[in-house]
């Protein structure tokens, strides 16, 4: 296939529109400053010289807020050194051919040199930018790609997904970019200075009305700025979304596009709940494997396929967004001229060698260094059992002698009385769902533990509740107590769960347990 030419009137008007809107506010902000240190200067001679009384304050004050103002603005469109952090481990032809192998064919169809660096990041995205020289000159090309996003794609998406970064390259956006964002900060800066300065001044009210009153006209050119260049941003989107279609085809480029955006919605939440507790305790598991299991888990699945009906449906674009919504781009993708593709559906993550120790990098640097044990997510759950034991201690210091699963407290009053004898905290104007929320999270870790030392075998997999099984026997604690707690599930219904597993007059308080675990 032939590469894709240049479009360079694309590229000259954003470039121009970009440049004009650069050129316009570091005008209006030199223009400002020099405004006012001098009207500071011209009004505080004028003050000094005919001015008497309370007049002569007032007309100081608001000479040295200007002024003051004049400065900060200055200060603030003082472009700043960006310093290159790599986001992940640096990935290498020589240890990673098969990849290379791709990028540089995608390379050649879209006409585009490949990249000097590529990243893995811990993320479901891809990007591409250029760091070093200077706005974009003299810089060299980087790829980011996203562990995440490898492990959710087949081979012919992740194709469509590099061409799409390297449209970026065509469309000239990584040229463009180093100006916008500098732009941009010195604008986001400048409010901000000129904001936080009022309102240190707020017990001088002449002096916070001057600075607030300076800040007015770079709030309203901030916001046009945004709207004007975030458009830009979303023509660039769609732009690179064409250069994937017109090499990799329109079907590879959708599909890959909607698991991108399922991932992207479910990563964060994987993270925090799956992957950060174990990261807590010193262990780590396959990451990959972990995320996949986590997105067909049927609560997750279900979820997530409700969000993407939705945003197919009713996806609106914010002028703020820097992406098209996700039924845009479909419906721009498939108006598109593309050629006829053979898709690949090996998993895109075959692509990279040597998985385990790509994903080990990754946890070394989320944990700066720490020595990390891996497990198996099979055996994830054990992982906790100290720390439900610890809750169970903890419990143990407002709870009744003799209390069981079957006479744990749930009625607000009772549950503020625990609370407050737990954490030495006074609770009395906690919000109820607060208090609820924290009873079900201790009473989950207790009930866990009590399951623990009765011979019941805990058990995880991502995106679904910890399992407890004694041979036929299977309880979910996190599911019954938020449910309990709820009034979802009736007392018969509670009680009859305990006392199938043998635990409905299970004790908890100190010695009875201590004697359970003796014996």
């Amino acid at each position: 296939m032939a590469p894709i030419m240049a479009h360079s009137t694309g590229l000259l008007f954003r470039a121009a529109v970009a440049i004009l809107l650069m050129v316009l506010f570091f005008s209006l902000a030199l223009t400002a400053s020099a405004g006012l240190v001098y009207g500071a200067y011209e009004l505080g001679t004028f003050t000094l010289e005919h001015a008497r009384g309370r007049g002569l304050v007032l007309l100081l004050l608001v000479a040295g807020a200007m002024g003051f103002g004049g400065l900060v603005i200055l200060w603030s469109i003082v472009p700043r050194i960006d310093r290159f952090t790599p986001p992940g481990p640096e990935l290498t032809a020589k240890e990673q051919p098969v990849l290379f192998q791709e990028i540089h064919r995608i390379a050649e169809m879209t006409g585009q040199e490949p990249p000097t660096h590529v990243y893995l990041v811990p993320d479901v995205n891809a990007f591409v930018t250029e760091r070093g020289g200077w706005m974009g000159i003299g810089s060299q090309r980087v790829m980011g790609l996203g562990l995440g996003l490898v492990n959710i794609l087949g081979v012919s998406e992740l194709r469509a997904v590099i061409a799409h970064e390297f449209g970026h390259f065509h469309g000239g956006d990584t040229k463009l970019g180093p100006w916008i964002y500098k732009t941009r900060g010195a604008i986001i800066r400048t409010v901000q200075n000129l904001y936080a300065a009022g309102e240190a001044s707020e017990e001088v009210g002449t002096v916070a009305f001057v600075l607030k009153a300076v800040g007015k006209p770079f709030e309203w050119f901030a916001k046009g700025y945004l709207r004007i260049t975030q458009a830009i941003s979303r023509a660039q989107e769609y732009s690179a979304d064409g250069v994937a279609v017109r090499t990799q085809g329109a079907a590879a480029l959708v599909e890959g596009l909607k698991k991108t955006h399922r991932g992207g919605l479910a990563f964060s939440a994987f993270v925090e709940n799956e992957l950060g507790p174990l990261l807590e305790n010193k262990r780590h598991a396959p990451l990959g494997e972990g995320f996949r299991r986590f997105l067909g888990a049927p609560s997750v699945a279900e979820r997530l396929g409700q969000l993407e009906k939705e945003e197919l449906s009713e996806g609106k674009q914010d002028p703020y967004d820097t992406h098209p919504p996700l039924r845009e781009r479909i419906r721009h993708a498939e108006s598109l001229d593309a050629p006829w593709v053979a898709q690949d559906v090996r998993p895109a993550v075959e692509l990279l060698a040597d998985v385990p120790q790509l994903e080990a990098k990754l946890y070394s640097e989320w944990t700066q260094g720490a020595t990390l044990t891996p497990i198996e997510w099979a055996e994830s759950a054990s992982v906790f059992v100290s720390d439900w034991q610890a809750a169970l201690l903890d419990a143990q210091r407002g709870l009744a002698h003799g209390t069981t699963p079957l006479t744990l407290p749930t009625e607000t009053p009772a549950l503020r009385e625990l609370a407050a004898k737990v954490t030495g905290q006074d609770t009395a104007h906690v919000p109820e769902d607060i208090l609820q929320q924290w009873a079900t999270e201790l009473y989950m870790r207790v009930l866990s533990a009590v399951l623990v030392d009765h011979g019941f075998t805990p058990s995880n997999n991502p995106g679904e509740a910890i399992a407890f099984t004694r041979g036929e026997l299977r309880l979910e604690p996190a599911s019954l107590v938020r449910s309990y707690l709820r009034g979802e599930l009736g007392r018969e219904a509670w009680s009859a769960s305990w006392q199938e597993a043998g635990l409905a007059d299970a004790p908890l308080t100190p010695e009875d347990v201590q004697q359970r675990r003796s014996g």
